[in-house]
């Protein structure tokens, strides 16, 4: 991987990671066309550590809160600081249970572009469905441990290549009820247990392994993640506001459309 393949592939991670078109679908399609393969674990760690920089800035007053409940009293930031740390505890689980269970079985689907086209037409029908669904005015503040639970459900499924977890994760929570903003916002959250995890799983395996990438590609891959992860935090929660969600359903029923035909012509 060069140094311009690093730059491409970490603004690809940064705004697929957050807006809802499946950063792991379009990685496939870019390592696919730029023929990267072989061992990019160390880079997969790298563009993981930037977007958790990209959500914890984005959100670092719901950042500050977490932290709150992590100190001694009863003061109502404390308080909400604990229940909002429950909350995502309680929607993490799924996705911890298939991550463990069914890991390998999940890794060989990323080689296939099929399922990753097919897995975008499904985003695009869960982001249009959910675009057209009134909420009911729940607030993250008022949030049940059973919605966070069924948008965990969401994020859990989102391991397969194509399918967006920050698209399930947010169309679940405005079926649920969600406002828009706090829907973006619980799912930012609900990131970052999971992009944490992924790169503690993956650094032991990527140090064992090594890397032939030179260290200013990691530099830039992260980086340019976090830059673009930022960017696309803001943009999300400004269309979800304008309610411009389907937009995505478009934009991913194209892609998955044109991926599923590369598939069947073997390109």
């Amino acid at each position: 991987m060069n140094l311009f393949q690093g730059f491409l592939l970490g603004v690809i991670q940064g705004i697929t990671e957050f807006l809802p078109v499946s950063s792991s679908g379009h990685l496939v399609i870019a390592q696919h066309l730029f023929g990267v393969s072989g061992d990019v674990l160390a880079f997969d760690v790298a563009v993981h550590v930037g977007t958790l920089l990209a959500v914890l800035i984005a959100l670092r007053d719901d950042v500050a809160v977490l932290f709150s409940g992590l100190r001694p009293g009863r003061d109502s930031q404390a308080r909400s600081g604990r229940r909002l740390i429950a909350l995502l505890i309680v929607g993490t689980i799924p996705a911890v249970v298939v991550g463990l269970l069914w890991r390998d079985i999940i890794a060989g689907f990323f080689s296939s572009l099929a399922i990753t086209g097919f897995m975008l037409l499904v985003t695009g029908t869960l982001l249009y469905g959910a675009d057209r669904t009134k909420t009911e005015g729940l607030r993250l503040e008022t949030l049940r441990a059973s919605d966070a639970f069924l948008i965990g459900c969401g994020q859990a499924l989102a391991v397969m290549p194509g399918l967006s977890r920050s698209g399930t994760t947010i169309s679940v929570a405005l079926r649920r009820g969600v406002i828009g903003d706090d829907a973006a916002r619980f799912s930012f959250l609900l990131s970052i247990p999971v992009i944490l995890g992924a790169a503690v799983l993956e650094l032991p395996e990527a140090l064992k392994a090594g890397t032939g990438l030179r260290t200013s590609v990691l530099i830039v891959g992260l980086l340019t993640a976090a830059v673009t992860g930022y960017a696309a935090i803001s943009m999300l929660k400004y269309l979800i506001r304008e309610g411009r969600l389907r937009l995505f359903a478009y934009y991913t029923w194209v892609v998955g459309v044109l991926v599923l035909l590369a598939a069947y012509l073997g390109v």
